[in-house]
């Protein structure tokens, strides 16, 4: 199922409920908490009622660009993202020209991430995050992964590949 919100797509597992998925944004999203849920030809789309969100944050890390909600403040985002990329916890952040906020990685502190790969989503972890850490930040959105198979492709990445039976479509 795809979950969109605010120009972002999520793929969940089959069988994932609007509410299961609610829950799971709304820890970025807040006012996911509130938003009407339109069905899309390809799973949902959360939107939010005028008046409950205004400008979001983007923020900028490792080429990735991540919109927050409105009033986040620096070290709101930085508590959010360190789960994922334990280096922001002491990262260099600055609002660049256009508003974003961007997290800098002190020369020595990052290596070459840890590219993982799951039902079409490739994600960058941290250089040293190792497979059972992975497997604990994806099995929130993705529980079948607990249970999934683990193995470094030829390009060095890490790949879950969920066994027969133990996933929908």
């Amino acid at each position: 199922m795809k979950v969109t919100y605010n120009g972002n797509v999520l793929t969940l597992p089959a069988g994932t409920t609007v509410e299961a998925a609610r829950e799971v944004l709304k820890g970025i999203y807040p006012e996911i908490a509130t938003a009407t849920v339109k069905t899309t030809a390809d799973g949902i789309e959360f939107v939010v009622q005028a008046g409950t969100k205004g400008a979001d944050l983007v923020v900028v890390y490792n080429g990735s660009r991540l919109s927050l909600p409105e009033g986040t403040t620096i070290e709101a985002a930085r508590e959010v993202l360190k789960g994922i990329y334990p280096e922001i916890a002491t990262a260099d952040a600055a609002i660049n020209a256009a508003g974003e906020l961007v997290f800098t990685v002190k020369a020595g502190t990052k290596g070459a991430d840890l590219v993982v790969v799951y039902n079409g989503n490739r994600l960058s972890l941290p250089e040293g995050t190792t497979s059972e850490a992975a497997r604990e930040v994806l099995k929130g959105i993705y529980p079948e992964i607990a249970t999934a198979d683990a193995a470094i492709n030829a390009a060095g990445e890490l790949v879950f590949t969920v066994k027969a039976g133990t996933k929908g479509n």
